[in-house]
């Protein structure tokens, strides 16, 4: 009787060394059932994506990594710079008293920058971290924004003198940047190696 294979028991010719089938370099035999095993099912090597080189925060990726972590600092300096001197300066309060429009307008927009703030914060978590929803998130975030922005562009010209360049520039920005963002989000093959935790 001859020797048998250390890793799957069949026989062998020389004693300890493995059988063609276990053998490194080749293919497994499957078993028959006249040896007394089931039929083993045909091997399946497994499918490589061919986009798989594409995975990681470059190429496009790289520009809303940078805008993602800029845009924090932007809108809080928006904040303190704008906003909160505006309806906290002594000399506007009696304008603000009687413009209560006023008030209110700039009031949303500062409590609407501060949310805007924590989603990219949020955001930006889920960009580095790669997670899975992050091309989800973004997309709903660029649409609100601009939203936002557009309501409280048409709000101004309706209720306030206010006219502001800076305002109708960062619009016409969001309004950009959504219409490439999103598609890229929802198209992108790199998007869809990265965000996969």
């Amino acid at each position: 009787m001859n020797p048998l294979c250390p890793t799957c028991s069949r026989e062998v010719d020389v004693e300890g060394s493995p059988c063609s089938r276990c053998s490194p370099g080749t293919a497994p035999i499957p078993a028959t059932p006249n040896e007394g095993q089931p039929a083993s099912l045909a091997v399946s090597l497994p499918s490589t994506d061919p986009d798989a080189h594409l995975e990681g925060l470059s190429g496009w990726l790289i520009w809303i990594g940078f805008s993602l972590v800029f845009a924090p600092f932007k809108i809080f300096n928006s904040l303190l710079t704008v906003s909160i001197p505006f309806l906290f300066k002594d000399s506007n309060q009696a304008y603000l008293a009687k413009h209560h429009a006023v008030t209110i307008l700039v009031g949303s927009e500062t409590m609407t920058n501060i949310i805007f703030i924590l989603s990219l914060v949020f955001l930006n978590y889920l960009f580095f971290a790669k997670k899975r929803g992050f091309p989800s998130y973004m997309i709903v975030f660029r649409t609100v924004n601009v939203i936002l922005l557009i309501g409280n562009h048409i709000a101004f010209r309706l209720f306030t003198p206010f006219r502001s360049p800076q305002a109708t520039n960062a619009l016409i920005v969001s309004i950009i940047g959504a219409f490439i963002v999103i598609p890229y989000m929802l198209y992108s093959r790199r998007v869809r190696v990265t965000f996969v935790r």
